[in-house]
């Protein structure tokens, strides 16, 4: 049962993703950054915070919490998994492991990313 909530969630948030996105970036032209992407991901922040505020007093949540969070959020932005992992290591751990968390996640992501582009053409 959990694989088919998560697969569930992951299906619907990937094609949310991609019709709300598609649609931002025909819509409306930026120049300095994808619209798409970051509205998409801002959302996704926003869900991820709004769901464990009005879940942490509910442990019957599991199944929910494996189709909103993991299958839906998951697939809709991995974004939101990252802040939300962050927030919870500067609360319990301080600035230096939410710090390291982010730098890690996302520069060493753009990292892998240019590697990938460029060396495996």
């Amino acid at each position: 049962m959990n694989i088919f909530m998560v697969a569930l969630g992951g299906a619907i948030g990937a094609v949310l993703r991609y019709i709300l996105s598609t649609f931002i970036n025909r819509n409306f032209d930026f120049k300095f950054f994808i619209a798409g992407t970051l509205i998409v991901n801002l959302i996704g922040c926003f869900l991820i915070g709004l769901f464990y505020a009005l879940a942490k007093n509910y442990d019957s949540l599991s199944e929910i919490r494996l189709l909103i969070v993991v299958g839906f959020l998951g697939a809709f932005t991995t974004f939101s998994s990252i802040t939300y992992e962050s927030i919870t290591l500067l609360k319990s751990l301080g600035f230096v492991a939410f710090s390291a968390n982010i730098i890690l996640n996302v520069v060493f992501g753009l990292i892998a990313t240019y590697i990938a582009l460029n060396f495996f053409k």
